[in-house]
């Protein structure tokens, strides 16, 4: 299935980063239906909107990931970023653990049977302070999985 890229509008770029994310949320939404995963990516968008990206492989250390980030950022003048990656979402009110890490978003309208869940999430943040989130969970159907509706949040 072909998903085009939307357009990129130099004259209104948080929205054309928004649009940038929602359309790779869409790829990553159907890599994972295609083949139950999906790597940790992560894209640097240009003021121009020129996208550069990066696949991390399993079990990369945080340090190696930002090295690399760094790295590719000081190639062009870049106007936000995009992260894509599976992690375990917690529900705020209803976890109980301080501890616990993990994005803290998911609304009391949710009706997972757990506090928490694994999710396909794409994570944009603007130069400009926007950032957002949207959730695909992943539902494991006995083995097989798939996942559900999208949830976005507008973060603060």
């Amino acid at each position: 299935m072909r998903i085009p890229r939307p357009d990129w509008n130099p004259a209104d770029r948080e929205k054309s980063l928004d649009e940038q994310a929602s359309w790779l949320n869409s790829l990553a939404r159907a890599a994972f239906e295609m083949d139950g995963k999906h790597p940790e990516m992560f894209f640097l968008v240009g003021e121009d909107g020129r996208i550069e990206g990066l696949q991390f492989r399993d079990g990369l250390p945080t340090e190696e990931k930002n090295s690399e980030i760094r790295s590719l950022a000081q190639r062009f003048a870049v106007f936000g970023t995009i992260h894509i990656r599976l992690e375990t979402v917690y529900h705020p009110k209803l976890t109980g653990r301080p501890e616990a890490q993990g994005i803290q978003f998911l609304d009391g309208t949710s009706d997972y049977e757990t506090n928490e869940k694994v999710c396909l999430l794409v994570e944009m943040e603007s130069r400009n302070g926007t950032h957002r989130i949207w959730a695909n969970p992943v539902l494991d159907d006995e083995g097989q999985l798939s996942l559900g509706d999208t949830l976005t949040a507008a973060m603060a």
